[in-house]
Order: structure tokens, then sequence, then C-alpha cells
């Protein structure tokens, strides 16, 4: 359904859903769910944009996952400037929507501390039978001293690696 209201008429709501809106202001949001659908980016208020956030999270008027994400991106990049509490729910949200519709391609984008996560997982999981220097890198990553800027390893760095090495192999299991 689109609208053309002559004005868009104020509407605040805590969780803000089709029946807390009188008739102008369902005519208000769908005039500006006609422009967000548009590319547009009218002035508005969270409550309107929330309501078509939910819509696009269940894929109301959305062909397929892919095009969700991208309405998602959208009104992030659109409105997320001035509006900083929209992008704490919708960075949540949009993590949720990328693994809920199995959005492979994108995880990345959205889950990539996670995915170095896994992976250093892998590498200490896999401590005997990994290369010294990975697994020396990996620790030196999650580590909250900086071995690399120390005056031992600016000194030795082979024996510092060597110890770092054998500790974490030793003292894992």
């Amino acid at each position: 359904f689109e609208d053309s209201a002559d004005e868009i008429v104020p509407f605040q709501c805590y969780f803000p859903v089709y029946k807390e809106m009188n008739v102008r202001q369902l005519r208000s949001y769908f005039t500006l769910r006609k422009l967000w659908r548009r590319g547009q980016h009218p002035d508005t208020s969270l409550s309107y944009l929330f309501v078509y956030i939910y819509e696009t999270l269940m894929q109301v008027g959305v062909e397929n996952p892919e095009e969700g994400l991208e309405i998602l991106e959208d009104l992030r990049d659109g409105y997320c400037e001035n509006e900083p509490k929209l992008l704490r729910y919708l960075e949540n949200w949009m993590r949720d929507y990328v693994a809920y519709y199995n959005l492979i391609d994108r995880r990345s984008e959205f889950f990539s501390t996670e995915l170095r996560e896994d992976m250093a997982a892998a590498i200490f999981a896999n401590r005997d039978n990994e290369n010294d220097d990975i697994l020396f890198e990996t620790a030196c990553n999650y580590s909250t001293f900086n071995v690399k800027k120390s005056i031992l390893y600016k000194k030795s760095p082979q024996d510092v690696l060597k110890v770092v090495v054998g500790v974490i192999r030793k003292a894992a299991p």
C-alpha cells in the first residue's frame, strides 16, 4: 500500500506498531514508506523508521533476504549519522538478519570479529601441529601485553618466540 499524504504528522511511540497510529499517522507512514522504497531519506521520527525496519526484518514488501539487507543498509547509511540511537539497534538486527536468512556471502562483513576468533581458536586447538610463527602471532594478537614492544623481544626475538610457543603447547592442555 502507498499513500501521498499532504503532510507527515508526528508519531512517537516506544514500541511502534500500526495499531498505535491514527488514520493520519497511517497515511503519513505509507507516504514515508513509498519514499524509502524509492531510496529517499526524509526527516522523520524514529517511530516511523522502526515500523519500516520491523516490516523489512519480517520480509514485508521485500522480494528476497538480500534485498531486505540492502534496505536496512540504506536506512543505516541514510539516518544513523543524525540518529545514533538507531545504529545501536540496527547493527544487531542486521547481524541477526544475516544469520537468520543465512546470507553466507555477507557473514565476513557482519561477523568479522567472530570469524577471527574462530580462526584463532582453531590455531590454538591445533597448537601441537601448528607452525611456530603462526602460533606466536596468534598469541600476540590476543595478549593484553605487547610482547613485540618488550626489551627482551627486541633483543632476542627468536628466543621469546620459542618460549611463548613452548608455554602455549605445554600449558594449554
